[in-house]
């Protein structure tokens, strides 16, 4: 028995899914071996299909990477965006891009990594000045 990934598409070839598959070899009479593949916590619909492929990287937000609506391209064995152009400026409507958040006050990151460093020198600093005093000493 072994355990595969696989992504399912529709007739179409637009992605669904990614589900978990257990295959079961079993030896024939003749010497041969027939799979059986069981897809796990999901029931295919006619006309889906089972490829064994990574997933497609999902866009997350307008302006970000990866694919609105993914579909399969049997030419080039890869994913391409079977959106439309339409399709995607509705889509990135709907999910605009999170705003920057604002820097936190106290000054530039360059300022705010200089107080960090000099806070933990003093710390050390401190620190070595216990050891050396004996106060961690065990009487």
């Amino acid at each position: 028995m072994e355990y595969k990934h696989f992504c399912v598409i529709d007739a179409l070839k637009f992605y669904k899914t990614l589900v978990l598959v257990i295959i079961r070899n079993t030896p024939g009479e003749d010497g041969s071996v027939t799979s059986e593949a069981e897809v796990q916590y999901y029931a295919m619909l006619p006309g889906e299909s089972l490829i064994e492929t990574k997933p497609p990287s999902m866009r997350q937000h307008a302006g970000a990477l990866g694919f609105v609506k993914p579909k399969w391209d049997e030419d080039s064995n890869r994913w391409a965006e079977g959106a439309t152009e339409d399709e995607i400026a509705d889509w990135e409507a709907e999910h605009p891009a999170p705003e920057e958040p604002e820097p936190p006050a106290g000054g530039t990151l360059e300022q705010r990594v200089a107080a960090l460093e000099a806070a933990q020198a003093n710390a050390w600093s401190e620190q070595a000045a216990a050891i050396r005093e004996g106060v961690n000493s065990v009487e």
